[in-house]
C-alpha cells in the first residue's frame, strides 16, 4: 500500500535550538536536495535511477545544452520531463527510474537538481534565519528562528507555503510560534510578507512580547514537551502537549470543494492562539484546530484562511463581531445538539470543515482531521476507522475533555505496512 501520510512523535527538552520543537520538526518534514547530479546514458538516450527516492512531485530540473544553447526540462508533477529539445521524458516519483530523449546529443552530460524524501518529507526549506523584529532587526542572539517552507500539493504543480516564527518573553513565561502563509515568495521577501493580502492590521508588533500581536499562534513552553507530527504533500499539522495542555496548528492546504481552477489557494493557518497568548490562557479565544474562536476579543486572529478569491478571510472582525467565517460543526452545532451521540454510545466522528455563516457556504476541509463527539475518549488514543482503512490519534481542545471536546488527525493506514523513514506504527 502506498502510504501518503507521514507522521512522528517523541520529545524536546528546549523551546529553541537543536533540541527545541521547531528543530524537530524541520528535521522530519524538510527532504533533501540533490545539485548536479549526472544523468546515465549517452548519444540521444539517458535513463538510469536517482541516487536518492522518492522523489518529491513538481521537484526536478534537468539542465543540459544542445549546439551551445543552455536548457532546462522540468517535471509536471504527474511523471513527464519536457524542455526544448527533450522528445520523451519520464520519471517514477517512487523508484527514481528516470528515462529522457533528446532530439540531439547534448553537448555535455545533463545533470538534475532534485528533493527526495517520503510524502510529507519532502518539504523545501525557502528560507531559514534568526529571529527578526519589525525593523528587521535580530531580536535573541543564537537560538530562535523563522521559517518559509514549501511543497506542491497532491497535483505536484501547486505552491504550498507556509512559515513559521520562534518567540519568547521570559518575564511572563511566554513562548511560541508565530504562523504565517503566502500566496507568494521571492528570495528577498520578508518573514512577514502578504501584509497586502492579509491587512495592513496584522502587522502590528508588540515591542515587549517581540511578536507578532495578530497572527496565529502556537503557545509552548521553554520546557519538556512532547509533540505529534503529521505530514504530507500539501499541509502540515502539529499537537503538542505542553504540561497538562494539548495545543495545537494546522498549516498548509485543506481539501477545496471546487477544482484548482476555481480555487487555487485553499491556504489554511490556524493556531490555538494569538500573538503574543500565553499557554496558562484559559480564555474561549484559545481553541484548538477543531473548534472555532468566538471570544469578543477584536484584534487576535487565530484562523486565517485564503478564500477562493485569494483574499484573507478570519472569524473575527472590528470590535469581535463574527464577520461569517467559521468552523463547521462549531461551537453552535455541538451545543443545540445537531450533532448528538450515536444510540449505541459509541464515539461519533465529523469532518472539520471552514464556512460561511451568512450565505450557508462551505470552503474547504481540513484535510485529515475529525472532530469527535461521544463519552470515555481519551487523549492519546488511536481510533480505527474501518471504512477508510486509517487511524488517527485522539487530542483534547486545549484543557476541555467534555463529550464534544476532542479532535482526532489522520496518522496513515492501519493495515499492516513496512516503511523505513517514518515512525508510523502499525496494527
Amino acid at each position: 500500500m502506498t502510504v501518503n501520510e507521514s507522521f512522528t512523535s517523541g520529545s524536546c527538552t528546549t523551546f529553541a535550538g537543536a533540541t527545541g520543537l521547531l528543530q524537530a520538526l524541520l528535521d522530519f518534514v524538510v527532504g533533501t536536495e540533490v545539485s548536479a547530479e549526472n544523468l546515465s546514458g549517452s548519444g540521444t538516450t539517458w535513463s538510469g535511477t536517482l541516487a536518492g527516492y522518492p522523489v518529491g512531485f513538481g521537484r526536478i530540473t534537468v539542465d543540459y545544452s544542445l549546439s551551445a544553447t543552455p536548457y532546462e526540462g522540468v517535471d509536471d508533477g504527474t511523471g513527464n520531463i519536457t524542455g526544448t529539445g527533450i522528445t520523451s521524458g519520464t520519471i517514477n516519483y517512487e523508484t527514481g527510474a528516470y528515462s529522457i530523449t533528446f532530439t540531439g546529443t547534448p553537448d555535455s552530460t545533463p545533470t538534475i537538481d532534485y528533493i527526495y524524501g517520503d510524502p510529507g518529507r519532502d518539504w523545501q526549506q525557502l528560507f531559514k534565519r534568526n529571529t527578526q523584529d519589525k525593523l528587521g532587526n535580530d531580536i535573541w542572539a543564537g537560538d530562535p528562528q523563522e521559517v518559509i517552507l514549501q511543497n506542491t500539493g497532491n497535483s505536484g504543480l501547486e505552491e504550498v507555503m507556509i512559515g513559521i516564527r520562534e518567540w519568547y518573553y521570559v518575564g511572563d513565561n511566554a513562548y511560541g510560534w508565530n504562523l504565517n502563509g503566502y500566496l507568494w515568495y521571492t528570495p528577498d521577501m520578508d518573514w512577514r510578507a502578504n501584509i497586502n493580502e492579509q491587512g495592513t492590521v496584522r502587522e502590528s508588533y508588540n515591542t515587549t512580547y517581540n511578536t507578532y500581536n495578530t497572527m496565529p499562534n502556537l503557545p509552548l513552553i521553554d520546557a519538556t514537551m512532547y509533540y505529534w507530527i503529521f505530514s504530507n504533500r500539501q499541509r502540515i499539522i502539529v499537537a503538542v502537549k505542553v504540561q497538562s495542555n494539548y495545543e495545537s496548528c494546522y498549516l498548509g492546504f485543506a481539501n477545496r470543494y471546487s477544482p484548482p481552477s476555481k480555487y487555487p489557494f485553499p491556504l489554511v493557518i490556524k493556531g490555538s492562539h494569538y500573538g503574543a497568548g500565553n499557554q496558562s490562557d484559559t480564555g474561549n479565544w484559545r481553541r484548538g484546530i477543531a473548534r472555532n474562536h468566538y471570544d469578543t476579543y477584536p484584534y487576535g486572529y487565530p484562523l486565517l484562511f485564503s478564500d477562493p478569491g485569494g483574499q484573507w478571510r478570519n472569524t473575527i472582525g472590528s470590535g469581535g463581531t463574527i464577520i461569517g467565517v467559521e468552523m463547521c460543526p462549531g461551537d453552535l452545532a455541538v451545543d443545540n445538539g445537531s450533532i448528538g451521540l450515536l444510540t449505541d454510545g459509541s464515539v461519533f466522528s465529523q469532518t472539520v470543515s471552514i464556512g460561511n455563516h451568512y450565505d450557508s457556504a462551505l470552503y474547504v476541509d481540513l484535510d485529515g482531521v475529525k472532530q469527535l463527539l461521544g463519552p470515555n475518549i481519551q487523549s492519546e488514543d488511536i481510533l480505527k476507522d474501518p471504512d477508510n482503512l486509517k487511524r488517527y490519534i485522539i487530542f483534547q481542545d486545549i484543557s476541555r475533555t467534555s463529550y464534544q471536546d476532542f479532535f482526532a488527525v489522520e496518522q496513515g493506514p492501519y493495515t499492516t505496512t513496512t516503511s523505513t523513514t517514518t515512525t508510523t506504527t502499525t496494527t
